[in-house]
C-alpha cells in the first residue's frame, strides 16, 4: 500500500511539473511571437491557451486519479483473495492437527482382545 501511494505521490508530482512546464512554454511563445501586434490580442492568446490548457490538466488529473483507484481496487480484492486463501489453509491446518491429536489419545489406550 505504501508503495502504491509513494508510486501515485511521485506520478502526480511529475505530472504537475509537466503541466506548470507546459503551460509557461506556451505563455512565453506567444510573448515572443512577433506577429502578434497588440498587446491586448496577446493577452487574448494567453488566456485562450491557459483555459484550453485548464481543461487538459483536469482531464489529465481524472485519468491519474482513476488509474490509482482502479490499481487501488485491484489491491484489496488481491488482498482479501489472499486473506480468504490463509483462512481456509488454517481451518485445514487445525483440523488436521485435530484429528492427530484424536488418533493420539485413541493409539495411547490400551486395547485388550477377547
Amino acid at each position: 500500500m505504501d508503495s502504491l501511494k509513494t508510486k501515485l505521490e511521485v506520478e502526480t508530482r511529475d505530472l504537475k511539473q509537466a503541466q506548470t512546464r507546459k503551460s509557461m512554454e506556451d505563455t512565453r511563445q506567444i510573448e515572443q511571437d512577433r506577429t502578434i501586434a497588440s498587446r491586448a490580442e496577446k493577452e487574448r492568446r494567453v488566456k485562450e491557451t491557459k483555459e484550453r490548457n485548464l481543461k487538459l490538466f483536469v482531464e489529465e488529473r481524472k485519468r491519474l486519479a482513476m488509474k490509482a483507484e482502479i490499481h487501488q481496487e485491484q489491491l484489496n480484492k488481491r488482498h482479501t483473495e489472499q486473506v480468504d486463501v490463509l483462512d481456509r489453509e488454517k481451518s485445514k491446518a487445525v483440523e488436521q492437527e485435530e484429528m492427530n491429536h484424536r488418533e493420539s489419545i485413541l493409539a495411547s489406550k490400551p486395547e485388550s482382545v477377547v
